[in-house]
């Protein structure tokens, strides 16, 4: 299907934009929407993510949200996830400055991800069993911050990533003498990548 992209904004009361979101949860719900001309069957799956903050006397709500559309080819359809220890490489970046939208995001996966880990922490320190749920969000995690990792430190990126998925799959399957191991191991190259780079 390519890049097609629509951007609206709206300054209007309560009701109206309740209204407005409404309809957006029923395009959800049934699962057809026209849009820019094109009738579009969407997937079951939904990815979102929310966030709220007050600032400056406004609440700021944002939400986004991920829909697959049905019979779109799926290149992660039929694959299995990459084996502990590994991260698919991706095409190198060509050095274009960021955005500070872009920056922004970037920063906000680091917190995530900063959070996801003190949840690995937690499993090996205590010695109970990571869950798969934890594994697959910290996954997504690294494959969305992907983009933004340069050139200069992704040898770097790549062989700590390597190394918390070694110590998230020994958590999983209770091996805590390995998982502390990798955790450390995670440590240090974190500390030497930032040293260097940051």
């Amino acid at each position: 299907m390519g890049k097609q992209k629509k951007k609206e904004y709206a300054n209007e009361g309560r009701q109206a934009t309740a209204q407005r979101l409404t309809r957006l949860a029923g395009i959800i719900a049934d699962g057809h929407a026209n849009i820019l001309d094109r009738e579009i069957t969407l997937g079951d799956k939904v990815e979102s993510e929310w966030s709220v903050k007050v600032r400056d006397d406004f609440i700021h709500y944002e939400l986004a949200l991920r829909i697959p559309i049905e019979g779109a080819s799926d290149p992660a359809a039929g694959t299995t996830l990459d084996p502990p220890g590994t991260v698919a490489p991706r095409q190198v970046s060509r050095g274009r400055k960021r955005s500070s939208r872009e920056r922004y995001h970037a920063k906000k996966i680091k917190k995530t991800t900063g959070a996801l880990w003190k949840v690995v922490k937690k499993s090996v320190g205590d010695q109970v069993p990571l869950s798969d749920a934890d594994i697959a969000d910290m996954l997504a995690n690294f494959k969305e911050y992907d983009e933004y990792v340069e050139d200069k430190w992704r040898e770097s990126w790549l062989e700590c990533v390597n190394a918390a998925k070694r110590c998230m799959d020994a958590a999983r399957q209770g091996d805590f003498r390995s998982a502390e191991t990798y955790l450390k191991q995670v440590n240090v190259l974190t500390k030497a990548c930032h040293g260097k780079y940051k």
